[in-house]
Order: structure tokens, then C-alpha cells, then sequence
């Protein structure tokens, strides 16, 4: 799992993606899951069972200091949630094939402006996460922040 400044870096800035996180679980008081990553003053935590009873962070500081850390998992399932939404009735079995064959894609085209953009990233979460607000957010990372690629949904 990648706890880098560069991830914490990009998953801060990723600020639809952290919003999601808190959409998703309206009605809970956090939105941590068991094995959830979180980054707080340059510490990182994983959440477990044991975390919230153990007053692991306080609920008021998760909106305004938490950053989420997806794992890669994470990130993957979020684009298959959106790939499937997506596909005609009957070809819902067929998102993992459209999921990599996106990703090989992804990781194989080269932008006018950045020929070797897949290259920049350190890690599959990095990676990843670049995917996923390409695919959702239609967003670049530029090496301090997303910024709208021209393709895609745009926020």
C-alpha cells in the first residue's frame, strides 16, 4: 500500500473522490471501513474494528483533516461500479473485460502534451488513482494537481 507524500499529495487534491467518500456513508458518523487508509498530520492509519471504540480519530476532525487513502482495490471497484451502470443489459459479466482493456489503454496512450504520462506514477495505487479520475472525473495529474483533461466528465 502506498502511504508516499506523493499519494497523500494526490488523494488530497482528488477532492471529488474524498467527497464520495462521505456521500456513500450518509448516516454514519464516519466513513471508515475495516482496512480503510487515512492520513492525518503526516501520520497513517489504518482503520479496523477496534478503531472507533478505541477513539481512533474524533469524529469532528474527519471532514477537515482526514485524507483518504484508497487501496487499489478500492479504486478498481470504483470503476467497475461505474462500467457496469454503464453497459447494455445482458453485458454486465463482460466489465472486467472492458475495465482492462480501459486500463491498457489508459496506461499505453500517450497525450500530446505528455508522452510518457503512465511513466510519472511510483506505484499501482498511483496509477490507479490517475485512472480513476481520468475514467470518472475527466482529470490529469500535472504533479501538483488535477486538472481538466479536455476528455471525459468534467466537474
Amino acid at each position: 500500500m502506498d502511504t508516499s507524500k506523493a499519494y497523500i499529495k494526490m488523494c488530497k487534491a482528488a477532492v471529488g473522490l474524498q467527497n464520495e467518500k462521505w456521500v456513500s456513508k450518509k448516516g454514519k458518523s464516519y466513513p471508515w471501513e475495516e482496512g480503510d487508509m487515512v492520513s492525518l498530520h503526516r501520520k497513517v492509519f489504518m482503520y479496523d474494528a477496534c478503531s472507533h471504540s478505541e477513539g481512533f480519530i474524533e469524529p469532528q476532525v474527519y471532514d477537515t483533516e482526514c485524507v483518504w487513502l484508497p487501496r487499489q482495490d478500492q479504486l478498481q471497484e470504483m470503476v467497475i461500479e461505474s462500467l457496469t451502470a454503464s453497459l447494455h443489459d445482458g453485458f454486465e459479466h463482460r466489465r472486467l473485460i472492458v475495465l482492462t482493456g480501459r486500463f491498457r489503454e489508459f496506461v499505453s496512450h500517450c497525450f500530446p502534451e505528455e508522452p510518457l504520462y503512465s511513466e510519472r506514477f511510483d506505484s499501482m495505487e498511483q496509477l490507479w488513482l490517475a485512472f480513476v479520475m481520468k475514467e470518472k472525473h475527466g482529470k490529469v495529474w500535472n504533479g501538483t494537481a488535477w486538472e481538466n483533461s479536455g476528455k471525459g466528465p468534467q466537474e
